[in-house]
């Protein structure tokens, strides 16, 4: 499958080509769902992150069902990526949600010693001025 950068995915685990499945789309904030939208933490805001699943094209032996399945800003997918692609997503994901590197280089180098509350509220200072500046 040819993708963004003319592409070709292959999978991680038998090298067949990867083929895209359906979208993360459903809106159901209140159940954990591999098919739901992330929200990725952001210092200049948080963006939501719908991806695609992508299948191995190889079927499982005796099924009619593909292979592996896996999410597009998985790290399986960002590993058979080339280096100068998988560099613009910068994201460190988590089970529902995920942060981008600049967040954590943030964080760990001007807030050392601060509580929660204290990172909460700078951050959402940080935030509303990026809002303030794009409205």
């Amino acid at each position: 499958m040819e993708g963004h950068y003319g592409l070709n995915l292959l999978c991680p685990v038998h090298g067949y080509p990867l083929k895209v499945g359906r979208w993360t789309y459903l809106p159901d904030t209140m159940n954990a769902n591999s098919r739901n939208p992330r929200l990725i933490h952001y210092i200049s805001g948080n963006v939501i992150l719908v991806q695609e699943f992508y299948e191995c094209s190889e079927r499982l032996q005796g099924n009619v069902i593909f292979g592996n399945r896996y999410l597009s800003a998985s790290k399986e997918v960002l590993s058979v990526l080339p280096e100068c692609v998988a560099k613009e997503f910068a994201i460190i994901m988590q089970k529902r949600s995920g942060f981008r590197l600049c967040l954590y280089d943030y964080l760990i180098t001007d807030y050392q010693g601060q509580n929660f509350m204290e990172l909460s509220e700078g951050i959402a200072s940080m935030n509303y001025r990026e809002y303030l500046r794009n409205n």
